[in-house]
């Protein structure tokens, strides 16, 4: 429901800004998660772009967060080259976007509440890639 929604949102939220942190350690001179997504990416080999993460991804999610948010999780988003996210460039989008929702909404998501275990692990697989590729 709207409230375990809520409460779901926050939770991933404050894991996202471990994972933020975690990045923003390693790559100091920038503010942004938009940044720190991309220099995730470039250090891991994920192949994201500037123009991807913070033109396309991002203007998809202020457009329907939702559906945006399921198509990630369901292989169906698509970049404007065709290109498909997948793995843990799609994860990364997702630990992205719900960054940036977190951060200045506050309303309930049906996704999450209905794939809340996906969305988790998705950003479970971002925190272990930072640890990974950045330590």
């Amino acid at each position: 429901g709207n409230f375990a929604s809520l409460f779901e949102v926050n939770s991933l939220f404050d894991l996202i800004m471990v994972i933020d942190a975690s990045i923003k350690a390693k790559n100091p001179n920038q503010k942004y998660f938009s940044m720190h997504a991309l220099h995730l990416s470039n250090q891991a080999g994920l192949g994201l772009s500037e123009q991807q993460i913070k033109n396309e991804a991002n203007s998809s999610f202020t457009n329907n967060f939702d559906q945006t948010l399921e198509d990630l999780l369901d292989g169906r988003y698509q970049f404007a080259d065709g290109s498909i996210p997948s793995g843990l460039s799609a994860d990364l989008l997702i630990a992205y976007g719900l960054r940036n929702f977190g951060a200045h909404q506050i309303t309930s998501v049906p996704t999450v509440w209905r794939r809340y275990p996906e969305i988790r692990q998705a950003l479970f697989n971002i925190m272990f890639l930072t640890v990974e590729v950045l330590y």
